[in-house]
């Protein structure tokens, strides 16, 4: 089973926990890739978390905000304790810094 995580907190990345969510967003994927899924964890860059050691630019995104079409970029990027099934992105744009 592929799944794919949106949030606005990763515990998996340095800098990126805020709350209690965090927490959870680094914890469950490693338990759902021990049950053999394939998770794949989003969040925002916040103007930061892109530039880390590792991170490597996947692909352009558009979308539209209050009518107007944005352009940002989607990076692959190092969690610190996952697992192997388990990918990490973060989306850069300023709207998210």
């Amino acid at each position: 089973m592929n799944i794919l995580m949106v949030a606005a907190e990763n515990g998996a990345l340095p800098g990126a926990k805020v709350g209690g969510l965090g927490d959870v967003v680094r914890e469950a994927p490693v338990a759902l890739a021990g049950k053999g899924c394939s998770v794949s964890v989003v969040t925002p860059s916040y103007g930061f978390l892109h530039l880390r050691q590792g991170a490597s630019p996947e692909r352009p995104l558009s979308f539209p905000v209050h009518g107007t079409d944005q352009q940002a970029l989607l990076y692959e990027v190092q969690a610190q304790a996952t697992a192997p099934a388990v990918r990490h992105y973060v989306i850069d744009h300023p709207i998210f810094a």
